[in-house]
């Protein structure tokens, strides 16, 4: 593998840092600090009071008014240390108070003691030149001035004093600018302006990261070579990873015994960019050909994905890439394992009759002048090189970013993220990018990729990188607490480092497929208990974790793996099971002292878009299959190209809470007893904030749910074909006067107990005022289907109606009713999906290219109903903008970054969900990302109980 750069050649220029820091968990009873080092080092905090300037590196004038325990560093790898460093003061951290922290490294290779330890004031790491900078200077600055230490304030003790920020879904080359990066731009006038030093404006306490913090099944041909690079290294082991021996068999024939399988380095000699076989040996479902595999590989995504530290000064070149893409350079050893690849004009003749015939496997073998690479003189080679770079470089400088220069931003940009991640406090939660796209989505998923060594293998590594990247941090105490359980979260991190040790060593001379190599016990079988591969109700290791900010109780969900798959192996499943729900939110027998809020982070949105999620998730994946020639795909396979070919319904997630009826009403009762919820969720690539009500019979109020979506980071979806399905079906509801309809006053109803449930009957609606007892002719079938099911669980939406006659008018009544008998409900609730109520002048007053006809703004819901008609002419001439800009009220479809705060009038508790990004209009504009006090977009909501006058009414007969 030819690649640029390797590792081993410019360790030496690798600062000690490799990562980090990273504020993890703060609270007033704990404050918490990750670090990633290349070398073994003890490690201390010291948190001082304020901002601080260290005059010297030895920072004489200091004042530590906290000090951690000194600990060593788990050694991961022989170059891969890492540390999460806590100081625990049983409650004596000042609420709202701002602290700067120190840490001072300790080495004791060859003495217990270090005369000369280093710190963040004494560090240095080259800059783009060449040239060592201290980690406060330019351009590393960890602080946001110069010379600065970095800091983290202490939540304050009121709610309406707090700020939180909240993303998801962050790709290296994923469309939009990374805002993260546009996170430090928002909140740089809180440490450089005097005004705002003390009494921060913009500054959040927390960033809750909702998932897909990497993108393990879709990674970039720029830096596949460079994770698997790096993680080997780091760690001076080469994982082996099983292939079935006959490599012909996919993962629906392979066999159980050891000697069924071969076992495969990871290295990039072995698997060259875009050519792995991942979905073909694993059952998985995504994007499949430059899957992390090993755990040295989504250790270096992680590393990759938050500083730049250990980076390339150059990405490989696309002569490079296709070139190992070929693997014309390389061992024919595992070629039969890899996809082939696909040349357009290819004329193999055992392959004419396809529209894109795989590469020949003629053309490894051209030899001309006695030289395999002589392949690049031939015109079809030529031609599809140049295809290859058509789509992954900017022809001219007025091209969309392709690849290499959304790569080359998201790196370019890496200082900014790293300054935001130290002084912010940080909770990460996975979704199922983090390991693998679709990871777990329903049984029959999770029973394919279990049952295979190379999809178990995958998913085994990705928790073991995530325990120690994101897990850890999240609830430092509990990651150190041993418990008499068989395991735990502390065995387990021991675990990852003995697992490690027993990775094998090879040479150049050693063949890239072999017999297993492992030093020591093999860890694998313990490994799949206590990450619970076998028992999803009840695993050994919890991912879950609560905390408390401010006057808020926060419940992080795991809604990954301990789904409940109960209603068939490919029924949508219930994102939570029943017992793992009653654990991850514990029922309130009595409110908790200083608690009025409860905020519930789930990857997946709880609330979600009615006209995506009901309508559009079913149909997609069926226009999916449309699209494909031969009709409805099923799994098949392609054997000589090793492809694996899945049904649309694994082409996108349908896997939403309100697909799991009975799960969805489940989670939205035990959420009741929280009274009043913020849920903040990620995942589905758009920005909003929707509202419910929720009525339990009995109660004297409703419960209160806000739902926050940012979505993502750096990804904008979606893209080619779902672009246009998804946002002009939208649009289609706006043009037929539906988009009230679709966003606005949806409602359900539902009954839980047996005695209620008989009772429930139908009438028919003959004539006005006169009822007979109704047909299943009467009603749509999925209101017969509800009423048959137990629970009972309707949505009011599209209720049958009938036309009548009545006195020459012409009159439209329910079609049928409940019956008079009927029992009230046992719960009813009403949801909104919000808009962005600011005048247009207002909410783009901080863009630079303003759009035209800003000057008369649309009045609340102006752009549907009624008044349409009379407004499609200004409601067309602004869209122009709208359509080019994706900046519209109800959804935000930019790569973004969220900051919510909190108010109080009156006594009443309300907040603002604001959102910043770069839209790209023009030049000029890319600077532009709004400002805290004038965002692109901002959503205002209440947090108060209504009252059940308010609950929603349910077509009753008179």
């Amino acid at each position: 593998m030819p690649i640029s750069e390797k590792l081993s050649a410019r360790i030496g220029d690798v600062p000690l840092i490799i990562c980090g820091p990273i504020v993890r968990r703060v609270e007033p009873e704990i404050v918490s600090v990750w670090i990633a080092l290349k070398e073994p080092r003890d490690i201390e905090l010291e948190l001082y009071t304020g901002y601080c300037v260290p005059s010297t590196p030895d920072f004489p004038e200091k004042v530590v008014v906290f000090k951690s325990e000194r600990k060593p560093c788990r050694a991961i790898g022989a170059n891969l240390h890492i540390s999460v460093a806590v100081i625990e003061s049983a409650g004596l951290f000042t609420p709202g108070q701002i602290y700067s922290y120190n840490l001072i490294f300790h080495d004791t290779r060859t003495s217990p003691t270090d005369p000369n330890p280093q710190s963040l004031i004494s560090l240095k790491q080259k800059d783009e030149t060449g040239n060592l900078k201290g980690l406060l200077e330019e351009p590393h600055r960890l602080g946001f001035k110069i010379g600065q230490l970095p800091s983290f304030i202490v939540p304050p003790a009121k709610l309406d004093q707090t700020r939180i920020a909240h993303g998801s879904c962050r790709k290296p080359h994923g469309s939009g600018r990374d805002a993260l990066a546009i996170m430090a731009k928002i909140i740089e006038p809180d440490f450089v302006d005097p005004d705002r030093l003390l009494t921060p404006v913009a500054r959040p306490h927390y960033f809750f990261h909702t998932g897909d913090q990497i993108y393990a099944d879709d990674c970039s041909d720029f830096l596949i070579q460079h994770y698997t690079d790096v993680g080997n290294f780091l760690l001076q082991k080469t994982e082996q990873v099983p292939f079935p021996a006959d490599p012909t068999k996919s993962f629906l024939a392979q066999g159980t015994a050891d000697s069924d399988f071969v076992w495969m380095q990871v290295t990039s000699d072995a698997l060259p960019p875009l050519r792995r076989a991942t979905n073909f040996y694993s059952g998985f479902t995504g994007d499949e050909s430059n899957h992390l595999l090993s755990f040295a590989e989504f250790s270096a995504a992680y590393l990759l994905q938050w500083c730049d530290a250990l980076w390339p000064k150059e990405l490989p070149t696309i002569d490079q890439l296709f070139l190992d893409r070929l693997q014309v350079e390389t061992s024919d050893e595992t070629r039969p394992y890899l996809k082939y690849e696909i040349v357009e004009g290819d004329e193999d003749a055992d392959k004419k009759k396809e529209k894109k015939p795989t590469l020949s496997k003629e053309w490894y073998s051209l030899d001309v002048a006695g030289k395999k690479i002589a392949i690049h003189d031939n015109p079809i080679v030529k031609a599809a090189k140049e295809n290859y770079r058509n789509r992954r470089e900017k022809k001219s400088p007025t091209d969309e970013p392709h690849q290499r220069e959304l790569v080359e931003e998201f790196r370019k940009d890496l200082k900014a993220v790293r300054r935001v991640l130290a002084n912010t406090a940080n909770i990460m939660s996975f979704d199922d990018h983090d390991i693998t796209d679709d990871w777990y989505m329903n049984g029959g998923w999770a029973k394919q990729a279990l049952g295979t060594r190379l999809g178990e293998t995958i998913i085994r590594n990705g928790l073991m990188a995530y325990a120690l990247f994101q897990a850890w941090g999240n609830d430092p105490k509990g990651w150190d607490e041993t418990t008499p359980a068989k395991y735990d979260r502390k065995k387990l991190l021991t675990m990852i480092e003995d697992q490690v040790k027993t990775f094998g060593t090879f040479d150049a001379s050693e063949k890239l497929i072999s017999p297993r190599k492992l030093i020591g016990e093999d860890l694998t079988k313990a490994f799949n208990e206590a990450l619970g591969f076998a028992n999803f109700e009840k695993p050994f290791i919890p991912w879950n974790c609560t905390l408390k900010i401010s006057e808020a109780k926060v419940y992080v969900l795991d809604t990954r793996t301990r789904r409940d798959f109960s209603k068939g192996l490919n029924f949508p499943p219930n994102l939570i099971g029943k017992k793992a729900l009653e654990e991850m939110i514990p029922e309130p027998v009595i409110a908790e002292t200083g608690v009025e809020l409860a905020i519930v982070v789930s990857g997946a949105p709880v609330l979600g878009i009615a006209a995506i999620e009901s309508i559009g998730q079913p149909i997609i994946p069926k226009v999916l299959d449309f699209m494909s020639l031969t009709g409805p795909v099923k799994t098949q396979f392609n054997i000589d190209r090793r492809i694996g070919v899945h049904t649309g319904d694994h082409s996108l997630d349908v896997e939403h809470w309100s697909l799991h009826n009975e799960g969805f009403e489940a989670m939205l009762k035990r959420c009741a007893g929280l009274k009043k919820v913020l849920f903040l969720a990620g995942d589905v690539h758009y920005g909003i904030t929707s509202e419910m009500d929720y009525w339990v019979k009995g109660e004297p109020q409703a419960s209160r749910f806000v739902q926050m979506v940012s979505s993502s980071l750096k990804n904008i979806k979606p893209s080619g074909a779902l672009m246009g399905i998804l946002p002009s079906g939208i649009a289609e509801l706006a043009l037929s006067g539906g988009l009230n309809k679709e966003f606005i006053d949806l409602t359900g109803i539902g009954w839980e107990k047996e005695d209620d449930i008989k009772k429930i009957g139908l009438r028919a609606q003959k004539s006005p005022g006169q009822f007979i007892d109704a047909r299943p002719s009467h009603y749509p079938l999925r209101i017969g289907k509800a009423l048959a099911s137990k629970p009972v669980l309707l949505t009011l939406r599209d209720w049958p109606l009938i036309a009548f006659k009545q006195n020459d008018a012409r009159v439209v009544l329910n079609r049928v009713v409940f019956k008079k008998e009927t029992p009230d409900p046992s719960f009813r609730w009403r949801m909104n999906v919000l808009m962005d109520s600011r005048p247009d002048a207002q909410r783009f007053a901080s863009l630079t290219n303003k759009p035209a006809n800003l000057e008369a703004d649309f009045l609340l819901n102006e752009n549907s109903g009624d008044a349409f008609g009379s407004k499609v002419d200004r409601l067309l001439r602004r869209s122009s903008f709208y359509s080019r800009s994706h900046i519209n009220r109800f959804v935000n479809w930019y790569s973004h970054v969220a900051i919510i705060d909190f108010s109080r009038k009156d006594g009443k508790l309300s907040s603002r969900h604001s959102m910043f990004f770069s839209p790209f209009l023009e030049a000029s504009d890319q600077g532009d990302t709004g400002t805290f006090e004038q965002p692109f977009v901002q959503y205002k909501v209440s947090l108060e109980r209504k009252p059940a006058t308010e609950k929603p009414v349910f077509p009753l007969e008179p």
